[in-house]
């Protein structure tokens, strides 16, 4: 279509943005003054491995949890490979 208006998008830094306060740049950037108050970093694939390993449910409620998920999936149609991954959690 012709005259359609296109934006552009762009990622501006906290840093730029107007009235940003240091505490959280410095919490953003895990600074050594903010780390004693924070005990893990604000970035999420940090921390995320550690996290998921520690989470630990006892085999009875994932099976439960996993035959809702097969339930429900298998009647909106979901694909082989959504079955395969809910037989992950077993």
């Amino acid at each position: 279509m012709s005259g359609e208006l296109s934006v552009k998008a762009q990622c501006l830094p906290f840093t730029q943005i107007p009235h940003t306060t240091r505490l959280f740049t410095d919490f953003l950037a895990y600074s050594p003054p903010v780390q004693p108050f924070y005990p893990r970093s604000p970035q999420f694939r940090d921390w995320l491995k550690d996290e998921a390993s520690a989470i630990q449910y006892e085999p009875a409620r994932r099976e439960r949890v996993s035959n809702i998920l097969e339930r429900q999936n298998k009647s909106l149609g979901a694909s082989p490979q959504t079955l395969a991954n809910l037989e992950r959690l077993l």
